[in-house]
């Protein structure tokens, strides 16, 4: 947990965690509890609920074009221009939730919220001047990041935050919310990836929101917040969390398909290389093919992950394969309960050598010129001359060696460990050639 100070200069508990560039569900189950759409806006002519009937109405200079919302932004939240006002209580009975939409900022306006649904201390009706309680997506907060928001109070606010950056500009991302009161957890997605995860306590999800009034597309519950400017393709808002396998395939079909079928009809697993040496290591990755979305990723759906031939090869539950012995072998893998195989990969009996530091002296000990930091001994002592230390190094402490000067190990031999005969090993030193130095240090 950690404390932010937000726009309004409450104390906003955030709880985080970021997730790396890639499609990562591992451990998440690819099918939550039954879900059930509730509203989809898609705006292909005006702002009303294909799937609810809680109609929407534009306001101000909001308009549709080519089947999207376009806000053209102006104006603060407590003087609007342009927004969609949404029926009273459209959240209020999600214990869970999904929002995801496809949208694009066009501003990249601070505090401005792509949608807000709750309320505002000032009462229905009212301008609002200070947000109660609310669930909203803010593609630019005042810390510079993505993040969506969950407040029953107004004082309790815990946000889940993408703290790469904010949402990228003029580009159509697709963003969802997702809300397991089950596991009191919040997921943030982008165009696929999970991006922030929260802990938030089921007493801020919408179902305690009560009746709410100011549900809002551009519009927010704090009144100097400014309007937000850009486009919304497709809105729509689930009584659970749905599936990352779900959110997977949406990602690749787009704001115009509403993907009912999370079947794959056929799954490929790849791998990189089908040669490998015993000891080395490589990811294998899952792709599948639905009945409304073609190659879509989904490794970290995958699941039963198996070798046909552990003497030859493993395969670990995130897909991670490790060469064994010589032989060939292929990896499986199952979403959905299609199952894919990997080309064979053979494996050769060479082994990967491991590369191991057997000598580091960083010479930054001026009582102990010559230790060794390796952790194996390998200590070095002043064998002819006076080595000297000097503080001119490039890294800091260095050894100084006047021409007369030598250090080696104890006992005179190679270091410890170091590869004898003809095997090879690497030595690397950053040295600095004084004048006059004969052979240029060598």
């Amino acid at each position: 947990m950690k404390t932010t100070i937000s726009r309004h200069g409450l104390a906003r508990v955030a709880s985080l965690q970021l997730v790396a560039l890639t499609l990562i569900f591992i451990g998440l189950p690819c099918w939550l509890p039954a879900q059930t759409l509730q509203h989809r806006y898609s705006f292909t002519s005006n702002a009303s609920d294909s799937v609810g009937g809680a109609n929407g109405t534009l306001i101000g200079n909001a308009y549709i074009t080519n089947e999207a919302l376009v806000l053209p932004g102006g104006g603060n939240s407590d003087d609007p221009s342009g927004y969609v006002q949404l029926p009273n209580g459209v959240v209020s009975n999600d214990a869970s939730i999904t929002v995801e939409c496809w949208v694009t900022d066009n501003a990249g306006l601070t505090w401005a919220e792509a949608w807000c649904f709750g309320d505002s201390s000032s009462g229905p009706g009212q301008a609002p001047n200070h947000g109660t309680s609310y669930i909203s997506l803010i593609p630019h907060s005042g810390e510079d990041d993505f993040r969506a928001a969950f407040n029953l109070t107004g004082a309790d606010e815990i946000d889940v935050i993408d703290s790469a950056g904010p949402l990228p500009m003029n580009v159509e991302e697709y963003a969802v919310v997702t809300y397991d009161a089950a596991s009191t957890t919040a997921r943030l997605y982008l165009d696929g990836f999970q991006v922030a995860v929260a802990d938030i306590p089921t007493n801020l999800a919408p179902a305690n929101y009560g009746d709410t009034f100011n549900n809002w597309i551009g519009r927010d519950e704090f009144g100097g917040d400014l309007m937000f400017a850009g486009i919304i393709d497709e809105l729509r808002i689930w009584n659970a969390a749905v599936s990352p396998l779900y959110i997977a395939v949406s990602t690749i079909a787009g704001p115009n398909v509403l993907v009912t079928n999370l079947t794959p009809a056929s799954v490929k697993v790849a791998v990189a290389v089908t040669t490998m040496l015993g000891g080395e290591v490589e990811q294998a990755t899952v792709s599948a093919n639905f009945l409304q979305a073609t190659n879509v990723p989904v490794t970290g759906a995958a699941t039963n992950w198996s070798s046909s031939g552990t003497n030859v090869l493993t395969v670990n539950s995130a897909g991670l394969i490790t060469a064994v012995s010589a032989g060939s072998a292929t990896v499986s893998a199952t979403v959905g309960g299609t199952t894919g195989t990997s080309a064979s990969i053979t494996v050769s009996s060479t082994t990967v050598g491991i590369v191991t530091t057997v000598g580091y002296w960083q010479f930054n000990n001026s009582a102990d010129l010559g230790i060794d930091s390796s952790g194996l001994g390998n200590n070095l002592t002043t064998a002819s001359g006076t080595p000297a230390y000097s503080s001119a190094g490039m890294f800091g402490g260095s050894l100084y060696l006047d021409g007369n000067s030598t250090m080696s190990t104890l006992s005179g031999a190679f270091p410890l460990d170091v590869p004898t005969g003809a095997n090879p090993y690497t030595i690397a030193v950053w040295e600095k050639i004084g004048p006059g130095c004969p052979n240029n240090g060598g």
